[in-house]
């Protein structure tokens, strides 16, 4: 599989982004513009750093976009993934603080494939069959 991952949220001007808010939701987006991508070319992966200028209403005015450098294994972003990925930016909705004039949220997104991390799969969860359960000690 593949996983679209939000990192890195900074915000000035607005009111909670995180679990309740505006991201999770628009997480299912970012993962819709990777599985195609990924689909057509298994190298494609990434960061994105997104700055979203919003209206007062708490709409996306505009959307700057550029690659994060230090993402490892290397970029591999198509045009196409980031386009696809600032659309679904620029269809956000975040509350905006009363009188705010500036408000910014920035973030990055992650498009990362699993056998990017083949460690990750080898690990076995289960604890090896010669384990000891733990006694509690008890005081007396």
């Amino acid at each position: 599989g593949v996983h679209a991952v939000i990192g890195q949220i900074t915000t000035v001007g607005t009111g909670p982004v995180g679990p309740s808010g505006a991201l999770p939701s628009a997480r299912k987006g970012f993962q819709a513009c990777y599985d195609p991508a990924f689909a057509r070319d298994w190298t494609v992966r990434g960061g994105l750093k997104l700055k979203l200028y919003l209206r007062p209403d708490g709409t996306v005015a505009k959307v700057e976009q550029k690659a994060e450098r230090h993402v490892t294994p290397p970029q591999r972003l198509t045009a196409e993934l980031t386009q696809c990925a600032v659309r679904v930016a620029e269809g956000m909705t975040f509350p905006v603080k009363e009188g705010a004039s500036d408000a910014t949220v920035t973030f990055t997104v992650e498009f990362l494939p699993d056998h990017v991390f083949p460690e990750r799969s080898k690990k076995t969860t289960t604890p090896p069959a010669t384990s000891t359960p733990v006694r509690k000690r008890t005081e007396l």
